[in-house]
């Protein structure tokens, strides 16, 4: 996919399995970049140096290149809105100022 900007797609929102949704990015969508968010059913900052590792050669493997880490750090609940279960409980009564 040709394009001036760096389209990409976040890579567990096609699956859990690192390996197999580099492949659907590369070959099935014709993507050269990934946002990187969750695999293996961890969090980026749950991998260990091996994971790490594993999902640097399968990012070569598929010629994909990382545009950012899709970090859930500013994720919030609004108020009245049913809770999230991915937000920490310290952050769920965090006031919100808009």
């Amino acid at each position: 996919m040709k394009s001036p900007f760096r389209v990409a797609v976040i890579n567990d929102e096609i699956g859990q399995d690192f390996g197999r949704a580099c492949e659907v990015a590369s070959k099935e969508f014709g993507m050269e970049w990934i946002e990187l968010r969750g695999m293996w059913n961890k969090n980026l900052l749950k991998l260990d140096a091996k994971e790490v590792e594993e999902a640097r050669r399968i990012l070569e493997k598929n010629k994909l290149r990382v545009t950012d880490i899709a970090s859930p750090l500013f994720k919030v609940d609004w108020p009245g809105a049913p809770k999230s279960s991915t937000v920490p409980s310290a952050t769920n009564s965090m006031p919100i100022y808009v």
